[in-house]
């Protein structure tokens, strides 16, 4: 079977999306194939993930923040990678003869639009029940998940989706080219609240308000992650190689799915925030070129 691994899906942390593929058997085979999930390590190999029951328990927990989950969150079968996305993956699958059809649902987990550029890939393989060492090549889909996006809930509009993210419904619908009518926007709709702006090389929470017009409140409201991001001290310039490693980045590919996890839990540690006061907190650069959400009505000063 020749598969289209090319094929990317948008979402946003939150948001609860589903594809669907059909595997046949082989000629000869009387039963039908027997698949199950999978996630590519930096080799390309494909090793065997089960996925989850996305209870209402479960997605609560996938909504939490990564060190925030309490340990019943992690099942007996992934305890080898507990923060991986595959915490929040549920597969259901029906065979027929020699056909198996599946169905894979991925609820975004939370912050997972800052771990890999937010790109989160899920793999399908299959075999033949009697060829039991035999599988087939990975078939494979890119949950590409947005910053500064939000799915849809029942019963939302533009409106209450500026009022929640402090600015206004036009501003939202210019940022949105695919939605025809601002008062027609179905539940679970991908929408663009803000626009992405990156980190300049010396800036501080204190600066980035004073950038864009708002609170700070309001900035660490679009970006809860600024408050457990390891930062850079004031004292060292910013451009010097002290700098640049005395920040934890967290967000780039790894060389296994497991340390994929352990590097955006390390990212997210706000354990170095704990002894310092408001003042240090404001006053500390940020990393630069690091990408926050700013809602779309907020100033940009030079």
């Amino acid at each position: 079977m020749t598969f289209n691994n090319s094929r990317v899906i948008s979402s946003a942390p939150g948001c609860k999306l589903s594809f669907s593929a059909t595997f046949m058997s082989s000629l000869n085979a009387t039963s039908a194939p027997i698949v199950v999930l999978c996630e590519r390590n930096s080799k390309g190999h494909c090793i065997q993930r089960f996925g989850v029951n996305l209870t209402r328990f479960q997605r609560s927990c996938c909504e939490s923040p990564f060190l925030a989950r309490p340990s019943n969150c992690t099942s007996i079968a992934q305890s080898d990678s507990p923060l991986s996305i595959f915490q929040c993956v549920q597969l259901d699958s029906v065979s027929i003869n020699t056909t198996t059809s599946v169905n894979v649902t991925f609820l975004a987990p939370y912050q997972s639009d800052l771990v890999n550029d937010g790109q989160n890939e899920i793999c399908l393989i299959a075999k033949d029940t009697a060829a039991s060492n035999t599988w087939s090549l990975p078939y494979c889909i890119v949950y590409q998940v947005e910053r500064c996006s939000v799915c849809v809930s029942r019963g939302q509009t533009l409106s209450t989706l500026a009022a929640k993210f402090g600015t206004h419904w036009t501003q939202i619908y210019s940022g949105n080219t695919h939605l025809n009518d601002p008062n027609d926007i179905a539940e679970g709709q991908l929408v663009r609240w803000g626009l992405v702006y990156g980190i300049k090389a010396q800036e501080t929470l204190l600066s980035l308000s004073l950038r864009f017009g708002v609170g700070v409140d309001r900035i660490l409201f679009w970006n809860p992650q600024l408050l457990s991001l390891g930062t850079v001290p004031p004292s060292t310039p910013a451009s010097s190689p002290a700098a640049v490693n005395s920040y934890t980045t967290g967000y780039t590919a790894s060389s296994t799915p497991s340390s994929t996890a352990a590097a955006a839990a390390a990212a997210l540690d706000d354990s170095a925030w704990g002894a310092e006061t408001a003042g240090d907190q404001l006053a500390r650069f940020l990393p630069a070129g690091f990408k926050i959400c700013v809602a779309a009505e907020a100033c940009f000063l030079p």
